[in-house]
């Protein structure tokens, strides 16, 4: 588990150079046994996009290591960035949870996913929201709307008539 203060020197360690956003900051602060220390799927999205999906035990942890992967590979990186989760609803995870990462990331096929963990389990039911904030201060209460509704419906029926999507082309031998 990662505690708060160790959250705060894994954003300290990476190279955004830009200070988190208060709401991210209560979202990794709550203690519900819903965030902070629990998993779950996270989204990461940047402008109206679903640009990274990922599943953790973890979220503290796991959200800054994906983000700082994802960051600087993006060429305009004042576009709003936001996180939504989508937490487990017990310390076991239901055979439904555990479907979740793979078949979001074969619904939106997000740009940074270049694999998917399980093609069986990628027709299981998708994640359900908790909560999306900005990740960025000076964005103030932008989210950019990569999880409004009908921007993830925009998303998904392009993904759904692309042929070689992200995680097909490197992983899968583009079949």
């Amino acid at each position: 588990m990662t505690s708060w203060s160790a959250f705060k020197s894994l954003w300290n360690f990476q190279e955004f150079g830009r200070e988190r956003h208060r709401d991210l900051d209560i979202l990794m602060n709550i203690r519900m046994g819903t965030v902070g220390n629990s998993g779950g799927v996270y989204l990461i999205g940047c402008g109206n996009e679903i640009v990274y999906i990922g599943m953790t035990n973890n979220f503290r942890r796991r959200i800054l290591q994906s983000l700082g992967r994802c960051y600087p590979l993006v060429k305009d990186t004042t576009l709003p960035w936001s996180l939504a989760l989508a937490p487990w609803g017990t310390v076991d995870i239901s055979p439904e949870e555990e479907c979740w990462e793979s078949s979001a990331i074969k619904a939106f096929a997000p740009i940074y996913n270049t694999s998917i963990p399980s093609m069986v389990k990628s027709n299981g039911s998708l994640p359900t929201i908790y909560a999306d904030v900005p990740i960025f201060a000076d964005q103030g209460h932008e989210t950019g709307g990569a999880f409004e509704a009908d921007n993830m419906q925009r998303q998904k029926a392009k993904a759904a008539l692309d042929p070689c999507p992200p995680w097909k082309s490197k992983n899968m031998g583009g079949t």
